[in-house]
């Protein structure tokens, strides 16, 4: 391996490890593994004797403008998440709970310098907003891009809940980012259905509600939903925001006509551009 393979074997094996929190054990592994291979089939190690690496971070849309001496670039495209859906306030004594957000899609390249030219647009997806008390469904996550080249899409939103309900609610989530462009398109995570349970029929002594957790990304675990026990107490609690960056935001819940609640946030987008420079 030539030595500006070997210093790119060691920038992805850090990037991949320590700057992308979320990134688990075995998917470091095999992405390191597949960058690599890609960066020496391409010819992107460049023939440069004293190769440098330089990083551009966006978490608000505007210009990537390539630094002189760029040879090549890994970026990923996260989109954001959906947003949780919202609901009214059930009957008494029984459980009213909505679904959680889908995590958005992450997509990641490896171009080089011709490929992206002196400038690209990078566009970063808004978190889906709360589904509210009406209620309604959360918004969907919007994509992030950069330029044409990669996008990344955002999850959809959670759905919501009018009235009470029990049980495994199996047809209410928001749905993960699809695959989007570029050489590797990981989906996002669904959002988490709701549950509603009690002991016996309206009126018994026990029983929990959990409103469904937002859905992963790249970048992030799922966010947990709230969760209310003892059917018997009035309460309630909105959704909670999706975990940055491209996570879904979780469902709400509420106890005994202990409503309305609105969903959480998605969570935004991010573009992490890494630059190999040959000077």
């Amino acid at each position: 391996m030539s030595a500006a393979g070997s210093q790119l074997e060691g920038l992805i094996s850090m990037v991949l490890g320590l700057e992308l929190p979320g990134a688990t054990s075995s998917k470091v592994t095999t992405l390191r593994t597949r960058l690599l291979a890609d960066l020496i089939s391409l010819g992107l190690t460049g023939g440069g004797s004293t190769p440098s690496y330089s990083l551009q971070v966006f978490t608000a849309s505007g210009n990537y403008n390539p630094p002189a001496g760029l040879s090549s670039a890994l970026i990923f495209v996260q989109g954001a998440g959906g947003g949780g859906g919202g609901l009214t306030s059930g009957g008494v004594n029984v459980f009213c709970v909505s679904s959680g957000g889908g995590g958005g899609g992450c997509s990641i390249s490896l171009l080089s310098a011709a490929t992206i030219g002196a400038l690209q647009v990078v566009t970063i997806g808004a978190g889906g907003i709360a589904g509210s008390v009406v209620p309604t469904n959360g918004g969907n996550g919007g994509d992030s891009s950069f330029g044409a080249l990669i996008i990344g899409k955002g999850g959809s939103g959670g759905t919501l809940r009018a009235g009470s309900a029990t049980g495994n609610l199996t047809v209410d989530r928001g749905l993960g980012g699809i695959a989007g462009t570029g050489n590797i398109k990981l989906v996002g995570g669904d959002g988490g259905t709701p549950i509603a349970s009690q002991s016996g029929a309206a009126g018994g002594a026990l029983g929990h509600g959990n409103g469904g957790f937002g859905g992963s990304s790249f970048f992030s675990n799922p966010q947990p939903g709230p969760i209310l026990i003892n059917i018997n107490a009035s309460s309630n609690v909105n959704g909670l925001n999706g975990k940055l960056y491209g996570g879904g935001a979780t469902g709400a819940a509420c106890i005994s006509g202990d409503g309305p609640n609105s969903g959480g946030v998605g969570a935004a987008g991010i573009v992490i551009v890494f630059e190999l420079n040959l000077i």
